[in-house]
């Protein structure tokens, strides 16, 4: 057992190349021996298979044989069965005892005369009659009534065609007479041969064999010879089984046509006499050619195999070192598992080479849209401050409508800066919005109407802030702004589809075209409108999530925003990947900071 662990030393320590090589050399015998066995082996099913299929070639003829001494002795019996004299003669239940004896005689007797003469192998014959003018007579004419539990006479009684049984050593055919009309009486016509009549075969030198017919469940009839039994019935056409003696039996099974029985078939295997000498020197042959073979490919092989290996080994270690752009070659005419895992290999390297473009680019577009952000909220500190004093001023000198003027446009501004963090909920995205469109409708002399609809339901739902004040500030600025020839209508509703929140912002304005869409989404913006918002919705979200034109030219314009339905405590889809949105934060954190 020690010679295991030394051996995996050994090999463990060596390069593949050499690994490779051993190997050939060292299982080289191997699959030429098993290549010499299966040859043998093969070549000589090949000769059982002759052998075989000759033996149950001579049984689908004895098969063939004996459905047409069935066909023959069926239609001897149908002759019998519709024999227009003998059918008057069975058929009439009012005959005199004259008249039967006549019809004995001239008619019914000389026809079981005729049956017999032209067909030697007739043990029996006769009618089974329910005609009670007839009486019984030896085995020409039997008592219909008394066979009443007969299985096959009932069987007959039944079918239009005629019934076959094996009982003991006599093969009975029974069929029913016409009947003239349906009162007539009912009559069976019966036919009796030798069983062994259908067993007319030949084995040949074979010393031990049986012939039965089956069933398919147990042996009706059989003949044996050299004192082997017949085995248990076999389903399969050509099978193997083993002997009361435990010895190999080999059986051919041939179904017949004219009755659902089968042909058997069985002998010893050892009677199938087989000359293996030519097999063995054809494997030797083979065992010569195949060593030949394996001593020309050895090195080959190898050589092939890890020169390939080699060049990937080569491709890690570059980017081990750093270089991410050298992918490995795959030959065209390469297919097998060392081209899948190179070309599996160079895909890698691209896939990571375009995430690594992807991150950064969306590191880079974070930054910037918090820039932005940050910047939009420098300039309210100094304006929030101003216009506090402003108020004060406003109160001292009794100015109610300026003062709450003020207080509304201070409180829009007090929003944007404590709201200017990433998060927020729907409720507070809500109010603000509502704090600045109060103060649009006063800059607007009330000029236009408003229709607002959030419901409780979504109110708690966690999303990113400031998003639906660029929407609602291009609504007026780019629609309601250019009416001139009817009032101005602004919609601004979220609601809840499925897992996302669905937020639309409308106005009767004179509408935006796709590619006027397309292009303020597309554009790089000095300011902090669709397009930044838009971005701001991918990245925190997804590609799956963000703006979208849901409405034509000349209708008005209605941008809807799509973001995911998040409760209070639920990650966002960023967080749940492993993104660098924390490093982000941090960096927007210390912007922020230096901006107070």
């Amino acid at each position: 057992m020690k010679l295991f662990p030394r051996l995996r030393h050994v090999l463990g320590g060596m390069k593949l190349r050499r690994k490779l090589r051993f190997a050939f050399l060292a299982v080289s015998l191997i699959p030429v021996l098993l290549l010499n066995i299966f040859a043998y082996l093969y070549m000589r099913g090949s000769v059982i298979s002759r052998a075989e299929e000759g033996i149950a070639s001579g049984m689908r003829q004895l098969q063939i044989a004996a459905d047409d001494k069935l066909r023959r002795y069926g239609q001897v019996l149908r002759y019998a069965m519709y024999d227009p004299a003998v059918v008057r003669f069975f058929n009439d239940g009012e005959l005199s005892y004259y008249d039967v004896y006549e019809n004995l005689q001239e008619v019914y007797l000389p026809l079981l005369v005729t049956i017999r003469e032209m067909n030697r192998e007739v043990e029996g014959v006769g009618v089974y009659t329910g005609n009670p003018a007839v009486k019984p007579r030896g085995e020409e004419i039997l008592s219909l009534a008394e066979a009443g539990d007969n299985a096959q006479v009932q069987a007959a009684l039944k079918s239009r065609k005629v019934e076959w049984r094996l009982e003991g050593d006599l093969l009975t055919g029974m069929g029913m007479m016409m009947r003239m009309t349906r009162h007539s009486p009912v009559n069976v016509v019966y036919l009796q041969i030798p069983a062994e009549t259908l067993l007319d075969y030949n084995p040949g030198s074979m010393e031990r064999w049986s012939l039965a017919v089956t069933d398919g469940q147990e042996i009706l009839f059989s003949v044996s010879h050299g004192g082997f039994a017949a085995p248990a019935p076999a389903g399969a056409a050509v099978t193997a089984g083993r002997g009361a003696d435990g010895k190999r039996l080999f059986i051919v099974s041939q179904e017949m046509q004219e009755v659902p029985w089968r042909l058997q078939l069985a002998f010893p295997y050892d009677q199938l006499h087989i000359n293996t000498r030519p097999l063995i020197i054809g494997s030797m042959v083979m065992l010569l050619i195949s060593l030949a073979l394996i001593a020309g490919t050895a090195w080959l092989t190898a050589e092939s195999v890890t020169f390939r290996i080699r060049g990937l080994n080569d491709a890690m270690a570059r980017v081990e070192e750093g270089t991410l752009t050298e992918k490995p070659e795959v030959k065209p005419w390469e297919k097998d598992e060392i081209a899948e895992m190179t070309q599996h290999f160079g895909n890698m390297l691209d896939a990571l080479n375009r995430y690594i473009e992807i991150n950064y680019k969306n590191r880079i577009t974070l930054r910037d849209a918090e820039m932005k952000m940050l910047r939009a909220q420098i300039n309210p500190h100094f304006l929030y401050n101003t216009l506090s004093m402003i108020n004060w001023m406003a109160v001292e000198h009794d100015e109610a409508e300026i003062s709450e003027a003020l207080m509304q446009l201070s409180q829009f501004y007090r929003m944007m800066l404590v709201r200017g963090e990433e998060e927020t909920t729907v409720r507070d995205e809500a109010e603000n919005i509502m704090g600045y469109l109060d103060l649009q409708a006063r800059l607007h002399e009330n000029s236009f109407d408003l229709e607002t609809d959030f419901p409780e339901e979504i109110m708690d739902c966690r999303m990113i802030g400031m998003v639906l004040q660029p929407i609602v500030e291009n609504a007026i600025s780019h629609g309601l702004d250019e009416l001139r020839d009817r009032r101005g209508c602004l919609k601004v509703r979220g609601r809840r589809e499925g897992g996302d929140l669905v937020f639309t912002v409308e106005d009767n304005g004179p509408g935006m075209s796709r590619e006027q869409f397309e292009r303020s989404l597309s554009r790089e913006s000095r300011g902090y409108g669709l397009k930044n918002v838009n971005d701001r919705l991918h990245i925190a979200y997804g590609p799956d999530y963000g703006l979208e034109l849901a409405s034509e030219p000349g209708e008005g314009t209605c941008i809807r925003m799509r973001i995911p339905a998040l409760p209070a405590g639920e990650k966002k889809p960023g967080e749940e990947a492993g993104l660098p949105a924390p490093e982000a934060a941090k960096d927007r954190d210390e912007v922020k900071g230096e901006a107070e």
